[in-house]
Formats: C-alpha cells, structure tokens, sequence
C-alpha cells in the first residue's frame, strides 16, 4: 500500500495561487477570474488573503522572480509544468517579500506540489528553496544588476522615468513597488 503524502493545511493557498497564476500566464485569463475560481472554497479569509497576496505578488515582482528561478534550475521547467513554475515562484516572493517564516514558507510550498499532482516536484521545490536561502545575497546582487529586473518595470517605462524625473525616478520606482495600504 503507497502512502500517501501528508497535506498540511497551509498548503491551500499556495496551491491554489499556483493554479490561478497557471491560467493567467498559461491561458491568459485574467487575474480576478481565475482566483474567484480556484477561491471559492475557502472558509478561512486569512487562507484566502495569503493565496490573493501570493497570486498579486508574483505578477507584481514576476521579472526578478523569473530571473531568479532560472539562476537557482540546471535547466527551465518544460511548459506543461508552468504549475510548479508558479509555485516555486510563490515560493519565492514569500521568502523576499512577505513576513513568513523561512521554514513555513519553503515547508508549505513543498506540501503544495502534492495538492497540485505532482508530488514528484516536492524535492525540487526543496532543493531550490533551500539553495536559494543559502545564496540570497549573492542571487540577488546579480538579478539586481539589471535596473528592469530590480524595478520590475518594463524597459521603455523605466527608460521614461529616468528621462522625466531624472533625480526622483529610483524613488518613483521605489513607491509604486509598495504595497497598498
């Protein structure tokens, strides 16, 4: 008899953002759509606003993320894997940008992979976690390097902004990365 994997509660969110961010970059539905879907079920707001948080986050920072990942993987996830791409760039923006325990953060995102059928992903998702956990500074030094990646603007709208303000643009840039109150 195979065992099967413990699901953490946690776990929900994360899967779940992964499959909306799946269907708005894979099939480009639109943002709201694809959470009013794949929310529906969740009794616990605070479940529901940490897997909103993560879906707006990772299209928000999906550049430097992106950049990231590519650094961290031996080679690109093929594309009918676009669902554990997206988590492990939901696993990502935790680690950067939210107030998640390094553990919780890694652990729950593992857990996830089982919830989206693909248990087989749960190493890999450790292993580049983990990997990315003992290399942060040295990882982002280099994705920084590349203002459009560090800004996470497109490079005619960053190059508009340097040409318009040119002593407030970092700033500007700054400001509109902040979350709304």
């Amino acid at each position: 008899m195979t065992r099967q994997p413990t699901i953490r509660p946690g776990a929900d969110p994360r899967a779940s953002a992964a499959r909306a961010l799946r269907e708005v970059l894979g099939a480009g539905r639109s943002l709201d759509q694809a959470l009013d879907v794949h929310l529906d079920g969740f009794r616990d707001a605070r479940d529901r606003a940490l897997a909103q948080e993560i879906a707006f986050g990772v299209l928000r920072f999906l550049p430097r993320l992106q950049l990231l990942a590519s650094h961290l993987l031996e080679r690109p996830l093929p594309a009918r894997d676009l669902d554990v791409a997206c988590l492990l760039w939901a696993g990502l923006y935790q680690l950067l940008y939210l107030r998640v325990a390094e553990h919780a953060a890694v652990g729950e995102t593992v857990g996830a992979a089982a919830l989206l059928g693909k248990p087989w992903a749960r190493g890999l998702l450790n292993g580049v976690l983990r990997n990315f956990l003992r290399r942060r500074e040295q990882l982002l030094a280099m994705v920084d390097a590349d203002p459009t990646v560090r800004a996470c603007f497109l490079g005619w709208l960053l190059e508009c902004l340097r040409q318009a303000w040119p002593d407030d643009w970092e700033a500007l840039v700054d400001v509109s990365n902040q979350r709304p109150p």
